[in-house]
């Protein structure tokens, strides 16, 4: 298949790439789910005893990895656990199995494709094995859900109406994240739930189930794909002291929020 990126100006992904793209997440989903019984007690922990992986997210990952080299040779690859691939044409950000400790349990993962182009955040598919949820979207082609197009959500509550998802990171510790961040954020909001899923937390929000989603610390693999299908909708992605999200090899906190709205509140709640 032709790729149709280019660097500088214009970058463009067609609608047929990024159902390419869509169809290998849904392909390797199907696999992921089939494993699930197999690898209960398979559990490797990567640093910290609450950040691990599975069998099936290595395995996962390897079958992304010779897909996506498949349909696009020149596109790099940065995988969650350990893929690395140079190339011309960008970069894909992969989380094979993002939230594991969900998976394990039988609750909603997410499969994550972002394609990163000189720093920036530029198409995404987000694909939900369990519920057969499929979001994609990139730079001048709208964003969709199971064939759908995403509208903007250009609902303006108040602060305490809001309902967010809260995700702290699962790179460093936890201590210092929950008890600052949760102390600002629940006793000014309605109420927050922690998903345990970063990839889902954003599907809830571009779906308007979720007014938005913080995260003390999260990867580019983590948030590679949902940043770009969030902003064809009109919504906001910055770090939580509103700055660009970029592509660094480093856990950021951000905040994704469907509206500037929305964002402004609890970027105002966070400065205080």
């Amino acid at each position: 298949m032709k790729n149709n990126l280019h660097k500088g100006g214009n970058i463009m992904l067609s609608i047929d790439e990024l159902d390419t793209i869509a169809k290998i997440a849904q392909s390797v989903g199907s696999t992921v789910l089939e494993m699930r019984d197999q690898i209960q007690n398979s559990t490797i922990t990567k640093g910290l005893p609450h950040n691990i992986a599975t069998k099936a997210d290595t395995e996962a990952e390897c079958l992304l990895v010779i897909e996506l080299k498949k349909h696009f040779p020149n596109i790099g690859i940065n995988g969650e656990e350990g893929s690395r691939f140079s190339g011309t044409d960008g970069v894909f950000h992969i989380d094979p199995v993002d939230g594991t400790i969900n998976y394990i349990a039988g609750l909603d993962f997410g499969i994550s494709i972002g394609l990163e182009i000189d720093q920036q955040f530029v198409a995404g598919v987000l694909y939900f094995p369990i519920t057969k949820v499929c979001l994609m979207g990139g730079l001048s082609l709208g964003s969709w859900c199971n064939g759908q197009q995403l509208k903007p959500i250009p609902t303006k509550p108040e602060l305490h109406q809001l309902i967010v998802g809260y995700e702290y990171s699962t790179y460093h510790t936890r201590d210092r994240d929950i008890l600052t961040d949760l102390s600002v954020l629940a006793p000014a909001i309605r109420y927050t739930y922690l998903l345990g899923c970063t990839t889902f937390a954003c599907q809830r929000v571009m779906l308007g189930n979720l007014h938005a989603f913080i995260s003390s610390g999260t990867m580019s693999v983590d948030i590679a794909a949902a940043v770009p299908i969030l902003q064809e909708i009109g919504g906001i992605a910055t770090t939580l002291d509103n700055k660009p999200i970029m592509a660094i090899d480093q856990p950021l906190p951000v905040l994704l929020a469907p509206n500037q709205h929305i964002h402004q509140l609890l970027l105002n709640l966070f400065a205080r």
